[in-house]
């Protein structure tokens, strides 16, 4: 399917002059990737991107950015029919993918998105997992981006307000 939104991330403000970069994900990993594997993830609304930084924990300093998203390809899982069309279930998505990982197994989480990536999908439209995500609160994670289309995602920044990178 074809996203075409304003979509939000929250980062860690040291980061700021990256707000295209994938690398804390890549470096950490999370729900949908393990350690290594670049993922790229945005809220549907900059509520959520505050919610799913956070998790319901403290609070920690964040900058907000706001992107043009224009991206074909990407799969639905938002639902159960778009679930039910892919042969995945809410469970796998849902999944406590760090305690998995930590006791040393194989998040089913990981194993969707790498199903997915095999087939050369640039993400994946998923619900909001995070502590008092609404239901009509979704992520968007991608594997593939670039500021082009197909796969288009472009910071929203008219005022010149990211800092550029040190020098």
């Amino acid at each position: 399917m074809r996203l075409v939104a304003t979509c939000f991330r929250s980062m860690n403000p040291q980061y700021a002059h990256e707000p295209l970069s994938a690398e804390g994900a890549r470096i950490h990993g999370g729900r949908f990737n393990e350690v290594g594997v670049s993922a790229f993830y945005l809220a549907s609304t900059w509520e959520g991107a505050m919610r799913e930084t956070n998790q319901g924990l403290v609070f920690l300093p964040v900058t907000i950015c706001s992107y043009e998203v224009d991206c074909d390809g990407l799969v639905d899982l938002r639902d159960e029919d778009g679930r039910a069309a892919q042969g995945v279930a809410l469970e796998d998505l849902a999944c406590a993918w760090e305690l998995i990982e930590t006791n040393g197994g194989y998040p089913p989480s990981w194993a969707v998105a790498a199903r997915f990536r095999s087939y050369h999908a640039p993400g994946i439209l998923v619900p909001s997992f995070a502590n008092g995500a609404l239901p009509t609160d979704f992520n968007i994670v991608l594997w593939q981006f670039s500021e082009r289309r197909p796969f288009s995602v472009k910071p929203i920044d008219p005022a010149g307000r990211l800092p550029q990178p040190p020098t």
